[in-house]
């Protein structure tokens, strides 16, 4: 029987006479145990609130933002991108409405 540490490999010369019970729990000692698994951080409510801080800024500067686009392409004349950008903000305000509507409708 050969041990390999760095390869965390046991080689076994397997002899069919013999009895395998007793040679294979004494082989197992030698092999390393694998690490514990690690416990699961529990959750930040601070690190969450945070996480929805920042998707609700950045939803609000999008929305603002794709109607300032769609305004400004509007009044330059250009029909392609003034729909394009339209198509955006209505996207980002029904959105907006999803996810406030609780507030807004009650």
């Amino acid at each position: 029987m050969a041990h390999n540490p760095r390869a965390g490999s046991l080689l076994v010369d397997y002899d069919p006479a013999r009895p395998a019970g007793p040679f294979l729990s004494a082989a197992a000692t030698l092999l390393p145990q694998p690490p514990a698994p690690a416990l699961p951080r529990p959750a930040d409510p601070a690190a969450a609130r945070r996480r929805k801080a920042r998707l609700r800024r950045f939803h609000l500067v999008s929305l603002g933002g794709s109607f300032a686009l769609c305004l400004g392409l509007g009044l330059a004349g250009t029909e392609g991108p003034h729909k394009a950008a339209g198509l955006l903000f209505a996207g980002l305000a029904g959105w907006h409405l999803l996810a406030r509507s609780r507030r807004i409708f009650v």
